[in-house]
């Protein structure tokens, strides 16, 4: 499989060398080490122990706290789109996956995915989860100002279900 990654200086998508797959996973895991360091978990990382024994067991207001952590925008619409997406955490795709947010793997961003089940991206955990979200609207939908604007480019680009924002908004009502 090629991956690719967009190249700002020329504005264009550019192919990555097979031996620099493992440098940019490196590169996300080590971003997540120094934040997992420097947030909630109040742990020293140690070298011998693994990311996955800092991460805590989910609940959604650890992904509240993260989501802000993160200065993610929007954070009701993205606690709603997790809801929707994972059946309100009980599918097997985020139980098996810990994916969050339905996300297909993707070719061609920086991303905190280890693999593919079902046709979607698998994580070693619920953290990397949101974070290879945020992953994605920092490249493709952070110039978006307000929450209609969101909710319209969800609807246009990250849906499947023609009734996604209906949905969604239903999910927003209730809380």
């Amino acid at each position: 499989m090629t991956k690719y990654i967009f190249n700002q200086k020329t504005l264009q998508y550019e192919e990555i060398p097979k031996n620099h797959y493992k440098t940019l996973g490196l590169i996300c895991i080590g971003t997540l080490g120094l934040i997992l360091h420097s947030t909630s978990f109040n742990k020293p990382l140690n070298p011998e122990t693994t990311i996955q024994q800092y991460v805590q067991p989910f609940s959604e207001e650890l992904l509240r706290q993260e989501i802000k952590k993160l200065n993610l925008p929007f954070e009701e619409i993205i606690v709603a789109q997790s809801k929707l997406e994972t059946g309100n955490y009980t599918s097997s795709i985020f139980k098996n996956s810990h994916n969050l947010f339905g996300q297909k793997q993707a070719m061609v961003r920086v991303n905190c995915q280890n693999g593919v089940n079902n046709n979607h991206a698998t994580y070693n955990n619920w953290i990397l989860s949101l974070y290879d979200y945020a992953f994605w609207y920092s490249t493709y939908a952070s110039k978006i100002k307000n929450e209609n604007e969101y909710l319209e480019y969800l609807g246009q680009v990250y849906a499947e279900d023609t009734n996604y924002i209906k949905r969604i908004n239903k999910l927003l009502l209730k809380n």
